[in-house]
């Protein structure tokens, strides 16, 4: 399981295999009828290699990379072809069959290959960054692998590439330059890959004003309405937390007056920096005159705080010809825009905001030169094998699933492995936090006792419970109340919190239970040792409710390897996110979601196949519509179905209606405004 590191006879034959684009290769050919020549050429030795049935040579491969698309050469397309490229269009009519032409000149508003500089100055900064191998790579807008070509040789060793490009003749051309590879001919938002598992997603998405339908965000329209934005916020989605984000976009990524797709990726990633590149950067090689922003994102991981850096908002800046609204970041860095701003236009549009000037390599490294070093989390890795990330930080240890924390200060609440901020109103906040306090001191109560301290520190923390949660009743009153009920409602230590009271409903009064006077619970004695890995198995799911392969090996002696088989069956690696599950629990809840994912990685790595066996074991037989009976209250129907069937059957607006589900206590909680609540339909008729 997992990315071994290959034996070096078997490396040296994977980079022979692999094109490596080189100084004596040059991607940049003159004239744009001099490219169309070198295209042609490149399409009839790809036919003529397909027809052989073989490798391409390495002087092969030097042809085929020259190949640039079709971005720069629409007239070739054209119904009414000029006299000069008439010839060329004939060619190109007989040499491609009828789906290879429809699918070259439905290229043409997106295969703008990107120049070897831009490529190179951008795998420097991820190897700034720290990004180190073995790590799983995926090119979402591949072109020919110009990204995969040009990859250092330190990542190069024991990485999986995963390419994916919508032009055959380009898709094809990759494959022949890196067999090593696996490349889907397909649209990016056709092909199945599990969220959560690529360590980096990079290269130059498309550009254009046009929507995407992918049903994993029909909820999220904002986000698909533009190709290029569409693209960056998938990507984020499929790197694992801890994981980089590579991407050249177009400036309305940033510059959108509407904010939805930032504050998607905000809440997600952070903005480790972006650069925005001159209108010409691409004009040698793609023909192109269009301002970029090449954007660097990391997925952030539980021990990682919501980033500072304001990228959310547009500011108005002036330049010679005018103002024009741009990014915040860019008003704060403008030293980040590697050109003068002006509005002299772009190819697309007269008077809009661009950048003159030329893209300097030189300029670009000293920007990243100045940012922080070694940021990127690898993927924790034991015996070559993927295993759960190392034992969470103190900040994600602390914090139960679904539970409230504090993290710098910010209230969040833990999702799984990760960490997201909560906004609340002022005073439930306030409320919130105090619950927690005393939340915290009955279990330092608790832990002093599991852990057999003395009375003296028992004594000592039962006191300081006591003097908190009196403070806490004195300014909010009882934990039982309405009030204090249903702020901390659906938290899995409100069981815990509304044990520390015995509450009268009549005279609404509450006392101490005897946590607050006397010993509770006894000592917890730790296991030291254990004979087999299913014995490891239970202490682990017993002392930190997951599987932690460091205590098990200790608890055995044996070396995680021999644990993980051992245990086949009883647990897996869940692909989204790496992280290992027990056979119950990754066997249940959503298993056709979980299929799904299991076989789109197991296309990817072999390691994921008993992954797929073993759910499409437990695949529920579809029902038919007449066997489906939705109860009022079943967990599995969607808040928001709830709160449209109330608003419907009560007459009532949306915002009149709040309802709220505690999963961890199977509570539903239903919240009506003034009008619902108390109109004679609802209440008498």
């Amino acid at each position: 399981m997992g990315f071994v590191a290959e034996p070096a006879a078997q490396l040296a034959t994977r980079l022979e295999r692999d094109f490596r684009i080189s100084s004596k290769y040059s991607l940049s050919v003159g004239s744009l009828l001099q490219k169309t020549a070198v295209n042609l050429e490149a399409i009839r030795l790809l036919k003529q290699i397909e027809q052989d049935g073989r490798l391409a040579s390495e002087n092969e491969k030097g042809i085929l990379v020259r190949y640039t698309g079709w971005g720069a050469l629409p007239q070739v397309f054209h119904p009414r072809v000029p006299e000069e490229w008439r010839n060329t269009a004939s060619e190109m009519e007989s040499l491609l069959t009828d789906a290879e032409y429809q699918s070259a000149r439905a290229s043409t508003p997106n295969a703008h290959y990107t120049s070897a500089a831009v490529v190179e100055a951008i795998w420097n900064a991820l190897l700034h960054f720290g990004l180190g191998a073995p790590v799983k790579i995926l090119e979402p807008a591949l072109g020919i692998g110009h990204f995969f070509g040009l990859m250092p040789d330190p990542l190069a060793r024991n990485t999986v590439r995963v390419g994916i490009e919508l032009d055959s003749i380009s898709a094809r051309i990759a494959q022949r330059l890196y067999p090593d590879s696996t490349i889907r001919q397909a649209a990016f938002e056709s092909v199945s890959l599990p969220n959560s598992f690529f360590d980096l997603v990079i290269g130059n998405v498309p550009f254009g004003n046009y929507p995407v339908y992918d049903p994993q965000y029909a909820k999220h329209a904002s986000l698909t309405r533009s190709i290029h934005d569409y693209f960056v916020t998938k990507s984020v989605d499929l790197v694992r937390p801890g994981g980089l984000v590579a991407l050249i976009t177009s400036r309305y990524t940033l510059d959108k007056q509407n904010s939805g797709v930032r504050e998607y990726l905000s809440s997600k990633a952070n903005l480790i920096a972006a650069v925005r590149l001159p209108n010409t950067t691409f004009k040698a090689n793609a023909g192109t005159d269009v301002t970029t922003d090449v954007l660097f994102l990391q997925r952030r991981a539980p021990s990682m705080s919501a980033q500072s850096e304001a990228w959310l908002d547009l500011k108005t800046i002036e330049t010679e010809d005018g103002p024009v609204a741009i990014n915040e970041y860019f008003v704060n860095h403008p030293h980040r825009m590697l050109g003068t701003p002006s509005l002299q236009g772009t190819q697309y549009q007269a008077a809009e905001f661009s950048l003159t000037g030329n893209f300097c390599g030189n300029r670009f490294a000293e920007l990243i030169a100045e940012l922080p070093s070694n940021i990127y989390v690898p993927a924790s890795s034991q015996t070559g094998s993927p295993v759960a990330p190392a034992l969470p930080p103190c900040e994600l240890e602390s914090i139960k699933d679904g539970a409230y924390g504090l993290v710098n200060n910010q209230l969040v609440i833990r999702n799984g492995q990760a960490l997201e901020p909560v906004t609340l109103n002022r005073p439930v906040e306030i409320r919130i936090r105090a619950l927690m306090t005393v939340r915290d001191r009955v279990r330092d109560v608790l832990r002093t006792q599991l852990d057999n301290a003395s009375e003296e520190e028992i004594a000592r923390a039962r006191r300081q419970l006591n003097a908190e949660y009196d403070r806490f009743v004195l300014r909010f009153g009882p934990i039982t109340s309405k009030e204090n009920f249903r702020a901390y409602a659906g938290d899995p230590d409100h069981p815990l919190l509304l044990s520390l009271e015995e509450y009268d409903p009549e005279t609404k009064r509450a006392t101490k239970t005897k946590v607050f006077h006397e010993r509770t619970i006894e000592g917890y004695k730790r296991v030291e040792h254990v004979d087999t890995a299913a014995e490891a198995l239970v202490v682990s799911l017993n002392e930190s409710g997951g599987v932690n392969w460091p205590r098990m090996s200790v608890l055995t002696g044996k070396g995680v390897a021999s644990l993980q088989s051992e245990l086949t069956g009883l647990v897996f690696c869940n692909p989204e996110g790496n992280t290992w599950e027990t056979a119950d629990a990754y066997l249940a809840g959503n298993v056709r979601h979980k299929l799904h994912a299991a076989e789109a990685s197991a296309a990817l790595s072999p390691q994921f196949a008993p992954n797929v066996e073993a759910l499409r074991a437990v695949q529920p037989p579809d029902l038919e519509p007449g066997d489906i009976d939705a109860r009022l209250g079943s967990p599995w129907i969607p808040i928001s179905d709830i709160r449209s069937f109330l608003c419907e059957l009560l007459s009532a607006e949306e915002k009149a209606v709040t309802v709220s589900h505690a999963e961890s206590i199977a509570s539903w909680t239903v919240e009506l405004g003034y009008g619902p609540k108390y109109a004679a339909a609802n209440t008498t008729t």
